[in-house]
């Protein structure tokens, strides 16, 4: 009876049940860097790929979004104008003449700024009107090397003048060079006060009223000096629908840019 007598199951030690558990894991680990030689790939998943729902809008976010979207084409299509007017508006800040010691027709546009100078003085308003020299363009001194006359900006303006009845006498000017309304008052200011005048009538056009009246009693503050700022009449620029010409949709742009740096350079 000995030989059929069965034979017991071997023990296992809870030491080698975890030593065959780290060979197992190690194997496993060598299969995924061999590429799992030896086994048979799994199949793959061929299951649909459905978004997230966390990242979906919901019908009120949508809702919201339509009704701005709504918002903003009702602003654009029917209050664009009189958002534009006030726009345009705000760069007009000009004010009746009075009576004066001079006339000050500044560079820029020089024929719709001197046809109004000239109106001011035949009015009687001033009896002097001044004209700065605005600074060279570029190439100039190219053209006087060869001996090619090119007139100053204010050389013509002083010729306009004097067509539409302002005397050579009653015009004054300075050989200061100028490239800016800043600059322009300063060479005003110095010329007021050698003249010992108090009071001035700065012509302009009217986009550009604003920035030159902040501009120059900015210059001339504690010099005992009244400025008055007028907008020349012989501008086409007009506050209630000046967006729809692309001269003036550019001054406007290039004027409220230049007021912006006035700001915190000047003023």
């Amino acid at each position: 009876m000995a030989m059929f007598r069965r034979k017991d199951k071997p023990e296992v030690s809870p030491y080698q049940t975890r030593e065959r558990g780290w060979e197992t894991w190690a194997r496993g680990g060598q299969e995924k860097e061999t590429g799992g030689k030896g086994r048979e790939p799994a199949a793959p998943d061929r299951r649909p790929i459905e978004p997230e729902r966390g990242g979906t809008l919901g019908g009120g976010a949508v809702r919201w979004i339509f009704f701005l979207l709504f918002l903003v084409y009702f602003a654009v299509s029917y209050l664009h104008a009189p958002i534009l007017r006030q726009v345009g508006a705000f760069l007009v800040a000009e004010e009746a003449p009075s009576p004066s010691d001079l006339i000050v027709c500044l560079m820029g546009a020089p024929v719709e700024r001197g046809l109004a100078a000239a109106e001011v003085y035949r009015s009687g308003l001033a009896p002097k009107v001044f004209v700065a020299r605005e600074a060279l363009p570029d190439g100039w001194d190219s053209l006087a090397r060869r001996r090619i006359h090119y007139p100053e900006s204010r050389d013509l303006l002083i010729m306009m003048l004097e067509a539409l009845g302002v005397p050579r006498s009653s015009i004054v000017t300075s050989d200061r060079f100028v490239g800016s309304t800043y600059e322009e008052a300063l060479a005003v200011k110095d010329f007021v006060k050698r003249a010992g005048h108090k009071s001035i009538i700065v012509i302009t056009s009217p986009v550009h009223t604003r920035r030159a009246g902040l501009t120059y009693r900015k210059v001339f503050e504690g010099e005992g000096v009244e400025v008055a700022v007028t907008g020349s009449a012989y501008s086409g620029f007009r506050p209630e629908d000046w967006w729809i010409r692309e001269r003036y949709l550019q001054d406007v742009v290039i004027e409220y840019l230049k007021l912006v740096y006035y700001w915190f350079r000047y003023l």
